[in-house]
């Protein structure tokens, strides 16, 4: 194709790709009123109803994708999350920092040892709720190097 046919047709597929253009991003730019959410997005999200408008745009777009995927769980796995969630609210500082710290340590270690820990941290879960409070005891206040020390070997 000549270099003059081709400036020519470049306008030509910009005119006729931009609707398309507009049909891809139109979600992140509709949907960014709170009132304009979906019913099941403002529940997931209704811990931001009062400040969702004055979030910047990009911090929406990110909440709502996790909004969705949050929607499309299993109700036994969202049960889990709501969970984790009020765990995670009831500790105080202190402790939210402590255990930053040791996801932060525990990132550090080589694959081969986060998913030995890993798979011992499995295997704790199968335990009495009696044996797993004694390895939280034993493993509090330690690095996760040795917090492993105190979970059972995994079965192989």
């Amino acid at each position: 194709m000549p270099p003059e046919a081709a400036m020519n047709a470049l306008p030509n597929f910009l005119r006729r790709a931009w609707p398309l253009a507009l049909l891809c991003i139109a979600p992140t730019l509709w949907a960014q009123d709170w009132n304009q959410l979906k019913p099941e997005q403002q529940q997931a999200l209704s811990e931001f109803a009062a400040g969702w408008d004055s979030l910047p745009s990009d911090r929406r777009e990110q909440l709502l994708r996790r909004a969705d995927r949050y929607n499309a769980l299993p109700p036994e796995q969202k049960e889990q999350l709501k969970e984790g969630r009020q765990r995670w609210q009831s500790l105080s500082p202190e402790e939210r920092e402590r255990l930053r710290g040791f996801v932060r340590e525990f990132r550090e270690l080589p694959p081969e040892r986060r998913a030995e820990i890993r798979e011992r941290f499995r295997a704790a879960r199968q335990l009495p709720e009696a044996e797993r409070k004694s390895i939280r005891d034993c493993a509090r206040g330690k690095t996760p190097e040795q917090a492993a020390d105190c979970l059972p070997a995994a079965r192989k």
